[in-house]
């Protein structure tokens, strides 16, 4: 006998919180946008929880807050400079409104997502949920073909292509989380490929040729899942790490209690390290940003000598000659002295055969 899966959707409006701020010149708008996400768990990092070492950077981010910038990254602006404009030819094409905004479940307001489309009521406006017309829409860019797979007449996907990229990037997940949180029925993918190659004109890269689609069902027990197990035990290791809990028992493990405890250990001090690590650099980020600014026309920062009772803060500029090779001018004084100064070194340099013996221990892969 076959045990149907209780629906989550419900005719609940979701929160909206704060947008996003990428277009706005009030720096504020943004951090209150990050501070929003940062108290609870959204698509992305539903998404990528399973992946170690994105786990690590999801629990940095809640623990020190803030977020990294990333548009020195191509491909990741290119696709915060080419998404608002596929946005916009998702609203032409299917109706679908462009989202800039945070949301939360109505009934957990810690449960996320950041949908790039939404549904709205063409008279007043309103967010549809709950039924057929419930739908929201994610956007991706790639170098990558992310076709997710086979589907019908109507767009609909059929099944995922296992081993595509689509599959191995975790989008199923992340869109099924935030058809929970919106409380929708579908969603309109759209992925645009591109060439890999930066047009100078746009500085972005060239797209291979229209954006591409596909509607993607509500999973409703991958979305049990992810509400029953996977939540919980994310937002309770983020709790443990933001209340700097160090103690405790080791997980449940068939292996010697001794090891099992050492190296749970070891897996906590990881994680302490890494958000120490990422509160550091952002207090010392900050302050150098204070005290090493420039005056227009200055030649070095202003000196500053500040006691703060518990500390001092000190900027001291000092000229002084270090002696430095200039490998150019030797070469042009004694060319022949330098070619064989270098030929030297190059023939008495050789390999030698080492032996290392690797040891590693690393976090066992969550399952989705």
């Amino acid at each position: 006998m076959t045990t149907k899966t209780k629906s989550l959707l419900t005719n609940l409006i979701p929160i909206m919180g704060v947008p996003d701020g990428k277009g706005s010149t009030d720096p504020s708008i943004r951090e209150a946008w990050l501070e929003q996400r940062r108290g609870g768990l959204t698509a992305t990092e539903v998404r990528d929880w399973g992946v170690p070492m994105k786990r690590r950077k999801i629990i940095e981010s809640k623990v020190v807050g803030g977020g990294e910038d990333l548009n020195h990254i191509p491909a990741v602006r290119h696709g915060n400079l080419r998404e608002p404009v596929i946005a916009e030819w998702v609203h032409a094409k299917f109706g679908i409104a462009p989202c800039d905004n945070v949301y939360a479940h109505p009934e957990n307001p810690r449960h996320l997502a950041s949908p790039d489309g939404i549904t709205l009521d063409p008279f007043t406006g309103e967010l549809i949920v709950g039924s057929e017309d419930a739908v929201v829409a994610e956007i991706k860019t790639s170098k990558h073909d992310l076709t997710p797979g086979p589907v019908d007449s109507a767009g609909y996907l059929i099944e995922i292509e296992q081993g595509s990229h689509f599959d191995r990037s975790g989008y199923y997940v992340q869109m099924n989380w935030q058809m929970y949180v919106m409380n929708a029925t579908r969603t309109l993918f759209v992925y645009e490929q591109h060439d890999g190659t930066v047009d100078p004109e746009t500085d972005t890269f060239r797209p291979s040729g229209p954006p591409q689609w596909a509607w993607i069902p509500r999973d409703e027990k991958l979305i049990q899942r992810l509400v029953n197990d996977l939540a919980p035990t994310a937002l309770e290791t983020i709790d443990t790490a933001r209340a700097a809990a160090a103690g405790g028992m080791p997980p449940v493990s068939d292996a010697d209690p001794a090891v099992a405890a050492l190296t749970a250990e070891l897996f906590k001090a990881r994680d302490a390290e890494a958000i120490a690590k990422a509160s550091k650099e952002k207090a010392w980020k900050a302050l150098q940003e204070i005290y090493l600014a420039k005056a227009e026309g200055a030649e070095h920062p202003e000196d500053v000598s500040l006691d703060l009772g518990f500390g001092r803060i000190t900027v001291n500029t000092v000229t002084k000659s270090v002696p430095k090779l200039n490998m150019e001018a030797a070469r042009n004084r004694a060319p022949k002295l330098v070619a064989q100064y270098e030929a030297l070194i190059k023939r008495y340099t050789k390999p030698v055969e080492e032996t290392k013996t690797s040891f590693t221990v690393t976090p066992t892969k969550a399952e989705k």
